[in-house]
């Protein structure tokens, strides 16, 4: 497997397993919130349900409590009054589905407002629902009322609906002894299911929403960390590369070269003691050793372009001193100037300008002849910025960027800059040319020491 490969595999495959972990802790969070509110909301209806029912039963007391309570009457009018109770409870009502019942010990049914027909009919025995809540209803709340007074819950058909199906009914009975009735209210329960499944849709559309939120921005930070993963691999790659390259020639080509010269000057020497002539060499070996000495001191400069390994030790503004120096000769004139803070800027940004500086020096001297060059380095806060200008001959801009065959210096130093986030700007004329490159500082903080771009000294324009 590649480096690069093993680097994202060993860096993405945690980070994954860690996201992935989280996001099960959040939704596994997120369910027992869920679960937990219902609870507490089932509870919360039903308490509020409850007192609302043994208030109503506490009313319904009162509101025959003067009949109820009356002595040393006949039974005539006794009868009468247990009719007035009946039609006081009848009239008492809170809304469709709320109304009073009444049963006797018994189990027959003395007054119901919803359900008329079963008025007169004995209902002990009747089952009603399902076995969840009792096998014998009517029986249960005589049981209850007896016993004391109490909730029940139970299924009874809601007379809103008009059908028979029965619903979760809770109802709150006491029992009025000296009469033999038990007293009755009830509230269905299918309103407590219906808002706890509303808020259990909107529980989990909230958990869903979170999930998404968590999985969006679990892609995006390891887009994010790939990408500057990917991209700090390829620093390091090409660097790698460039290193690689200038070790070679520095250890191969080069001795190679220096034994070819070497060779060249024996020979010329032996051909000197074969002749016994102290005459000057032949042009074509004074010529050959000459362009050795330029192939050496060519190589030599494009070695010092791909490994600039002073930068570890100097400062850009020495560099860009020393190779203006490098540059100057007795017919053309290279100078440099600072200005704002003579600070020590990030090695990946004095690298990349470094190597801008040289390559828009290289094309200046060798393609546009120019005989006066300045590189002013502006330093602030912010960014770092460095122009190069030169009085050369100039060339067409848009024809260098389109043709595939040249340009390649150009196309090198905007990479460059680019991969720094910074900005190139060019502009050329018959007068000469200017390059303007800025990076800003904080974020060139952020990446790795080195530059990403190729460069070459005898790259055409």
């Amino acid at each position: 497997m590649k480096l690069r490969n093993q680097i994202l595999l060993y860096a993405l495959v945690p980070t994954l397993s860690a996201l992935s972990l989280i996001a099960f802790t959040v939704h596994h969070r997120a369910q027992e919130l869920a679960q937990s509110q219902r609870e507490s909301w089932e509870q919360a209806y039903r308490a509020s349900k409850d007192d609302a029912l043994k208030h109503y039963c506490a009313m319904a007391s009162r509101a025959i409590a003067p009949l109820y309570e009356l002595n040393r009457i006949d039974a005539v009018a006794m009868e009468q009054a247990k009719r007035d109770a009946q039609k006081i409870l009848a009239a008492l009502d809170y809304g469709p589905d709320g109304y009073f019942f009444l049963y006797d010990f018994e189990g027959r049914v003395l007054m119901h407002p919803r359900i008329p027909k079963l008025v007169g009919k004995n209902l002990a025995d009747r089952q009603i629902g399902n076995s969840e809540y009792g096998t014998r209803v009517i029986q249960d709340l005589i049981n209850t009322a007896t016993a004391g007074g109490g909730l029940v819950d139970y299924q009874w058909p809601k007379p809103s609906t008009r059908t028979d199906d029965p619903v979760p009914k809770r109802a709150c009975v006491v029992a009025l002894k000296r009469w033999e009735w038990v007293l009755g209210t009830g509230m269905y329960l299918d309103d407590i299911d219906t808002a706890i499944n509303e808020a259990d849709a909107q529980a989990s559309k909230n958990i869903s929403s979170t999930m998404f939120l968590v999985a969006a921005l679990s892609c995006l930070g390891v887009t994010i960390m790939s990408a500057g993963m990917m991209r700090i691999i390829r620093t390091h790659t090409r660097d790698e590369e460039r290193n690689r390259i200038s070790n070679a020639l520095h250890d191969s080509i080069s001795p190679l070269l220096v034994a070819s010269k070497q060779k060249i000057q024996v020979g010329m020497r032996r051909l000197q003691r074969v002749t016994q002539r102290p005459t000057l060499p032949p042009a074509t070996f004074r010529e050959a050793t000459a362009l050795m000495d330029q192939i050496l001191t060519d190589l030599k400069q494009v070695i010092q372009n791909l490994d600039p390994s002073d930068l570890a030790q100097n400062n850009l503004v020495g560099l860009l001193h020393t190779l203006a120096d490098r540059f100057t000769s007795d017919d053309r004139h290279v100078e440099v100037s600072v200005v704002g803070e003579r600070k020590r800027l990030p090695q990946c940004t004095e690298k990349a300008l470094y190597h801008v500086a040289q390559l828009a020096l290289t094309n200046a001297i060798n393609h546009s002849f120019a005989t006066q060059i300045s590189l002013q380095l502006e330093i602030y806060a912010q960014h770092a910025t460095l122009t190069i200008q030169d009085n050369g001959k100039g060339f067409e801009v848009q024809n260098v960027q389109t043709n595939p065959y040249r340009g390649k210096g150009l196309r090198n130093m905007q990479n460059t800059i680019k991969t720094e986030g910074g900005e190139f700007q060019l502009t050329s004329s018959p007068s000469g040319t200017t390059i303007i490159v800025r990076i800003p500082l904080k974020r060139s903080r952020g990446l790795i020491h080195g530059n990403t771009s190729d460069t070459n000294q005898n790259a055409d324009r």
